[in-house]
């Protein structure tokens, strides 16, 4: 069973998840003017998430560039801090006993934690830059929809 705490914090994610997505795919979807444009963008970028987040590719299998990308990204913070919610204490019981470099190559490897250089990036610092993207996105979003809407 997982604690309280952490099905919280899960659920917190993936609603902010869903609000930071809904933006940011709504500020793309008010630059597409047909429906095959559309259907084409969503395949290419469901795919491109799919291997950034880790979800196809452990990320510590990919290349150091790519693993740059991730870091520069919103969907790979937010699927780090989905992990972190979910696997600690799994973690915690699984590697018990194992030496800290195991856990820490583990939980660098599979994205369960991100770093920059040497520095892990904390969930405050993650947080921040998901909310931004969201708030950027949506502030974007309205200035396209009234430019849109004013052509008409």
């Amino acid at each position: 069973m997982y604690p309280i705490e952490s099905v919280l914090n899960g659920i917190g994610i993936i609603l902010l998840s869903a609000l930071m997505s809904a933006a940011l795919m709504g500020f793309i979807v008010s630059n597409l003017k047909t429906n095959s444009a559309f259907s084409s963008v969503s395949l290419v970028i469901g795919t491109i998430i799919g291997f950034l987040n880790g979800l196809y590719v452990p990320i510590g299998s990919l290349p150091d560039a790519v693993q740059t990308v991730v870091k520069c990204l919103p969907f790979g913070h937010i699927a780090s801090l989905l992990r972190q919610a979910i696997v600690t204490d799994a973690i915690d019981v699984s590697f018990e006993g194992m030496p800290q470099s195991v856990v820490d190559e583990y939980i660098s490897g599979f994205g369960v934690v991100m770093s920059w250089g040497d520095k892990k990036i904390d969930i405050h610092t993650s947080l921040i830059f998901i909310i931004s993207v969201m708030l950027i996105s949506l502030i974007l979003f309205f200035v396209n929809h009234n430019r849109k809407k004013k052509e008409i």
